[in-house]
């Protein structure tokens, strides 16, 4: 009788304690859940408000917000980096694609076969994946200062040093492009080196018997069987570059002020740091119209450029 009350408190207290578990396991996602719907009905809402006035609640105002974000892309605001905004993401998305994923691709297969140097050319790769954005941008300045090593290679070679420097207000966005393409590619090649590395051995010795040479083998072998991963990794480059401001904030002063490094992102930060939330949730729900066929086009024709076999 002791023995069966013992077992049956036993019973219940593996019950009490398996139902808390699925409790606990349950409550974030619905907790995340809900608060994902909230934010996103509430930025609809703020959308169609102005809070210049009443800070808490705002004032209905319709469609003034969408037609004051429509407005930006008026000629006569190109002095306004918002006004690039638009331009420069689609310059974002061409380097992810066509820049950053071949030179990705590249280094990592130079990694994959272990070339000489390999261990020091990994390191070098490596760096910007492990060293703060902040220590990377003083770096990145230092070497292009008036001063520096870049400096003292154009007038080696005779080359004009730009007028204003590499981060005036004319040279800003190409120097940002050129310290993204330098550290964008760096994740990518931790994935890319991954996934090349789980290709069976088997493949590329039976190309290899076959008379294949290191070129055919990665795109008739290496290539199909990444392209799950290649894709996926084009994918989330692409969908940051609609949150990307980091590097226009790092490099230049008030928030991209008088610089032409407007991104989307950063028009989004702006309209938010100067209390202009309905104007900043019109550009977001703008930036969501544009981001989503976007999206969803890329994912259409990755799939099928998909391998059906994953790696």
């Amino acid at each position: 009788m002791v023995k069966e009350a013992k077992k049956s408190k036993g019973m219940k207290e593996v019950v009490r304690k398996r139902k808390i578990f699925i409790v606990l396991m349950l409550a974030w996602p619905v907790l995340h859940l809900l608060l994902e719907w909230y934010l996103n009905f509430d930025i609809i809402y703020m959308a169609f408000r102005d809070y210049t006035f009443d800070i808490i609640n705002g004032d209905f105002v319709g469609l003034d917000n969408f037609k004051g974000i429509f407005n930006l892309f008026n000629p006569s605001n190109n002095t306004i980096p918002e006004y690039y905004a638009l331009i420069h993401c689609l310059q974002l998305m061409l380097l992810v694609i066509f820049i950053n994923a071949p030179l990705s691709l590249a280094f990592a297969y130079l990694l994959y076969l272990q070339v000489k140097g390999y261990k020091i050319l990994r390191y070098t790769l490596y760096i910007p994946v492990i060293t703060s954005a902040v220590v990377l941008v003083l770096a990145y300045r230092q070497v292009f200062q008036p001063d520096g090593p870049i400096n003292y290679l154009f007038n080696m070679l005779g080359i004009e040093w730009p007028n204003g420097g590499f981060f005036s207000a004319e040279s800003a966005w190409s120097s940002i492009i050129a310290f993204s393409i330098w550290t964008g590619f760096s994740t990518n090649i931790i994935y890319f080196l991954s996934c090349m590395r789980r290709v069976p051995d088997s493949y590329i010795e039976a190309a290899k018997l076959d008379g294949a040479s290191e070129p055919r083998v990665f795109f008739s072998i290496i290539l199909p069987l990444a392209s799950p991963t290649i894709c996926t990794m084009i994918s989330l480059g692409i969908a940051g570059v609609f949150s990307w401001a980091l590097p226009s904030l790092l490099f230049v002063p008030q928030n991209g002020g008088g610089y032409n490094v407007g991104t989307m992102g950063l028009s989004i930060l702006n309209f938010t740091t100067g209390r202009h939330y309905g104007l900043a949730a019109a550009y977001g729900i703008l930036v969501t119209i544009i981001a989503c066929p976007i999206m969803i086009g890329i994912r259409k024709i990755s799939h099928k450029l998909e391998n059906a076999v994953e790696f």
